[in-house]
């Protein structure tokens, strides 16, 4: 745990450290996730919401590097019917449901690239891509299982099996207005991790890994 908080506050130090050096907007972010986690358990999506702050650094042409710090709700749903396709022991199945909840605090990296200005409130389209490094600070697990003829519930905050960092591809885009003293920004962001976020045991065709789409907005400073 002492060194997974190293690592977190290590990455965010890096960000502010550069934020200092080289910034030349800063602002405010935040909006909803839609998140699942893909393969054949966690199918079905939730929502969650995802804030933070970031830095923008312009380039000669307009374009731009962006770093950003965000705390991001992810996880999945789980249906009875995803839950019958979890591999089978025994010959055995009990039914269930349930929600697996995944929190970071995650640090983008995007290159922002002007695409189109747009002939009104001195607005332009960006169009941005770039990696997204995540460390997992809440875990939580609520289960519904049935036997003995009856459904039964518990929760759990447990983080054993959770990867406590992943690796994310993130990319997007949408219009920036200049509203004076002040830049206000909407986007819609697609996150995809080639990690499975659970060290489940199975085979990779049950990996879990973290799928979401973002609709944020932004405010400079």
């Amino acid at each position: 745990m002492k060194l997974k908080m190293l690592i977190v506050l290590s990455l965010v130090l890096g960000v502010i450290t550069f934020t200092d050096a080289c910034g030349q907007e800063f602002g405010v972010m935040g909006g909803l996730n839609i998140s699942s986690l893909t393969g054949r358990v966690y199918s079905s999506p939730t929502a969650g919401f995802v804030a933070g702050g970031y830095m923008r650094y312009e380039f000669s042409g307009g374009w731009s590097l962006e770093p950003e710090i965000l705390f991001s709700m992810k996880g999945g749903y789980m249906s009875e019917e995803s839950a019958a396709n979890l591999p089978v022991t025994e010959g055995l199945y009990v039914p269930m449901t349930g929600v697996l909840t995944l929190d970071y605090i995650e640090v983008p990296v995007l290159l922002d690239v002007p695409a189109l200005k747009l002939p009104f409130l001195s607005a332009k389209l960006d169009v941005f891509a770039g990696p997204a490094f995540a460390a997992n600070v809440i875990s939580r697990q609520e289960i519904r299982e049935y036997y003995n003829n009856s459904w039964h519930s518990f929760t759990s905050n447990s983080s054993n099996g959770i990867q406590w960092f992943n690796f994310n591809l993130a990319i997007g885009g949408g219009p920036t207005f200049n509203l004076g003293t002040t830049n206000l920004g909407i986007e819609v962001r697609y996150t995809i991790s080639p990690w499975s976020a659970v060290n489940t045991g199975f085979p990779s065709s049950h990996a879990w890994n973290n799928n979401v789409w973002s609709i944020m907005a932004r405010m400079s400073l």
